[in-house]
């Protein structure tokens, strides 16, 4: 089982306005926890701003929102399944997509970014798996789906 992945961590039919509520709804989950430094937020919305995280995956708009490790206490993803998709920027690229699901990374480990980047490039092949979390109705379900597909050593 994964320790980075969380109930507590992983909101679902999460209703938020655009990806700045999302990303600080998330952080804030993290923060409350310790998991991360008070400025963990502000570092992860300003990283956004600049080195855009949306991506699209068949009919599923997916943003992996992070920043740098000093701004981490202990390794921890935060889970948002949206039940109206906010805009963000596409990575890499110019414009936005709507988003559906954001795995928020706090790591601690900067050069674990690459690793995990890769572990989730390989889950969002998995259509299926990808659709069981957008259908899920509490986080149990989404954790049982993540611990299965994802495996990463930090």
């Amino acid at each position: 089982m994964n320790d980075y992945f969380k109930e507590e961590f992983i909101r679902v039919e999460m209703e938020s306005e655009n990806a700045s509520d999302v990303i600080s709804t998330l952080g804030g989950l993290l923060l409350d926890e310790g998991y991360v430094k008070d400025t963990f937020i502000a570092a992860a919305l300003d990283r956004e701003k600049v080195y855009a995280t949306g991506i699209q995956v068949g009919s599923t708009g997916i943003a992996i929102p992070h920043t740098d490790c000093i701004h981490v206490n202990k390794m921890a993803i935060a889970v948002g399944v949206l039940t109206t998709p906010v805009k963000f920027g596409i990575m890499g690229g110019d414009g936005e997509i709507d988003v559906d699901l954001v795995f928020l990374l706090a790591l601690v480990a900067c050069e674990s970014q690459i690793s995990l980047l890769q572990c989730f490039s390989e889950f969002f092949e998995k259509n299926e798996e990808i659709e069981i979390i957008r259908r899920a109705k509490n986080p149990k379900e989404v954790l049982q789906v993540l611990n299965s597909e994802i495996h990463f050593n930090s």
